[in-house]
């Protein structure tokens, strides 16, 4: 019983600092696109592969973020997203992610002007 009750307030305490990671993921790719990569990949020990984190980040500042960093760092966010969603049976626990992902490609496709044309698709078809 005090085990359960213990592992409860684990799991709820990991839950409440859910927001708080996904500031620092959406920071990572910003700043450190390998990184944010690795986190989301399952690279890192503490990586959130299996773990719908995404969600938590605002939809719009993702896109805000995403459009203001380098082609270079846009690629590897995309190849990063790839490969989070590519294991579709793997990763049941993403369902979460869903919503998110339709507010994504929606505020993607009013936005697709200013995305080049190849980019603009490979997001699109995420």
């Amino acid at each position: 019983m005090f085990c359960d009750y213990i592992d409860k307030k684990i799991k709820e305490s990991e839950i409440e600092s859910l927001p708080g990671v996904g500031a620092s993921i959406l920071e990572m790719m910003e700043t450190d696109p390998y990184k944010f990569y690795g986190t989301l990949s399952g690279q890192y020990e503490q990586g959130y592969y299996d773990t719908p984190i995404l969600k938590y980040i605002n939809p719009s500042k993702f896109v805000e973020t995403f459009l203001s960093i380098s082609s270079d760092c846009k690629s590897i966010v995309i190849h990063s997203l790839d490969k989070r969603y590519e294991f579709g049976e793997t990763n049941k626990k993403l369902i979460e992610e869903l919503n998110w992902l339709k507010k994504v490609q929606s505020i993607m496709k009013k936005s697709k002007i200013n995305l080049g044309k190849n980019l603009a698709v490979t997001i699109l078809n995420l």
